[in-house]
Formats: C-alpha cells, structure tokens, sequence
C-alpha cells in the first residue's frame, strides 16, 4: 500500500513539476528521487514497516510475492530513468508530463500485482494501458506516431471489451469477484465459466501481445518514440505477465491441484 499511494503522489507532483521549473535538469532530478522514494518505502513494507494502514481485505494482498515484483519494477525503472530520461527530452515539450504517465504506469503495476478481485485487476490493467496511449502518440508532429496511438487505443479498448465481458461471465458462474473464494471446480461444467476463462485469457494476451494476439505490437512499437518503445516492450510487459500468471496460478489452479 505504501507503493501505491506514493506512486500516485508522485505522478500528481511531477504534474505540477512542470509548471513550477523550467529546469529539464531539475525534472528529471526530481523524477530519479521519487523512483528511489518508492523503492525504499516498498522495500520497508516488505520487512513490515508500513506507512498507511487501510483494510483492502478481499480486495488486495500485499504478500511477499506482489513487494518483491514491486521491488524489481521500481529498480528497473530507476535504471530506465538513469539509462533514457535525457532521451526524453526530444520527444516534445511536455517533458514533466511523461514522468507523471509513468508514476501513474507505476500505480497500476502494484494494482496488477497485488490484486485479489477481479475488479482490481482489471482497474490495474486499465491504468497501465491508459497513459500508454497518450505516451505512444507523445510525438505530436509524426504521423506514425498518431497512428500508433489510436491503434493502439482502438484495439486496446477492444480486448477490454473482452476483458469485462469474461469477468462478468466468470461472476457469473462463482458469484464473486474474490480470486480466492471462487471454487469454479464446484461449479457443474458449462459454459459460462469456460467462456468466461478464455475471453480472460484472450484479453490477457493481447495485453502481453502473446501470439496470435500480437497483430498490433509491430505497428505500435515502430510508430511510438523509441525511448517509450522500450518501456512498453520491457517494464510493462513484465507488470502484465506477473497479474497473468497470478490470476491463472491462483483462480484456475485448483483444477490441476484436484487432479
């Protein structure tokens, strides 16, 4: 929890950056600051020093597992910060602005890790995948980059079409949205969870652009600015392979566990 809030301040901070330095220097000062901040809050959570104390019972699970992803998120974005936040600067002029998408990325990337409902991870997902389009169509004056945005955007809001659908089936079926207190193995075998489970799964790999839902990445990643490219095809690809694996690990694997 400390992660979350923090790296929600943060984006609204570097918002505000932006207006009161003029400084790219001191942006970027700024931004390599609070990515430590996070770092070190998350690693006292971890060892149980917890700053805010708020009952996301059935909700979120801040385990062991969710701190430790969140660790290695928040270093490799220190690196990518140390590594590409000078590149950054040719993208446009709204330099304050892309550090506070990314605080914002950070934000749904421990929702995504951490999550025990399904509403969560779709809330997660959502916030990644929403400041990527703007960051994805950052370069205003290339076409290839408008391009790749609304693509990007079109085909996003497409697989979360899925995504909604397939939790609304699966709360069918379970009667929750709670991870761990859907027993769909006690669920006679129909339909409606099965459908529920492969739309989840479609809309998961497109979100990791597993094949065959991998159409959109090449245009996307060769019309976004290169800087953003490697943040999209690194750092997020792995927040969403980590709530893929946790959702299929912990929802879907009583039946194996059963057999």
């Amino acid at each position: 929890m400390n992660a979350l809030i923090a790296s929600a301040v943060l984006g609204v901070i570097m918002m505000f950056s932006g207006i009161l330095f003029k400084n790219k220097g001191v942006i970027r000062g700024i931004a390599i600051v609070g990515v430590l901040v996070l770092l070190v809050v998350n690693i006292m959570e971890t060892y149980g020093k917890s700053f805010f104390h708020i009952d996301t019972t059935g909700l979120m699970l801040f385990d062991r597992f969710a701190l430790l992803f969140n660790s290695l998120m928040f270093f490799s974005v220190l690196v990518y910060f140390l590594l590409s936040a000078k590149d950054m600067e040719k993208v446009g002029t709204n330099y304050a602005e892309y550090f506070a998408l990314i605080f914002f990325i950070l934000s749904g990337v421990v929702l995504s890790s951490s999550f025990q409902s399904l509403l969560i991870l779709f809330l997660g997902i959502e916030i990644i995948s929403i400041p990527l389009y703007i960051l994805t169509g950052s370069d205003k004056k290339n076409l290839k980059s408008n391009e790749a945005a609304l693509k990007y955007f079109l085909m996003g809001s497409f697989s979360t079409g899925l995504m909604l659908m397939g939790i609304t089936l699966i709360y069918g079926a379970a009667g929750t949205f709670n991870v761990d207190a859907m027993n769909l193995t006690a669920v006679k075998p129909n339909i409606l969870p099965m459908a529920g489970m492969l739309l989840l799964l479609f809309s998961m790999s497109f979100k990791v652009s597993a094949a065959p839902f991998h159409f959109w990445t090449p245009d996307v990643y060769d019309g976004a600015p290169t800087v953003f490219t490697s943040f999209m095809a690194t750092i997020v690809k792995a927040a969403v392979f980590i709530a893929f694996i946790r959702l299929f690990q912990q929802t879907f694997d009583e039946v194996e566990m059963q057999k």
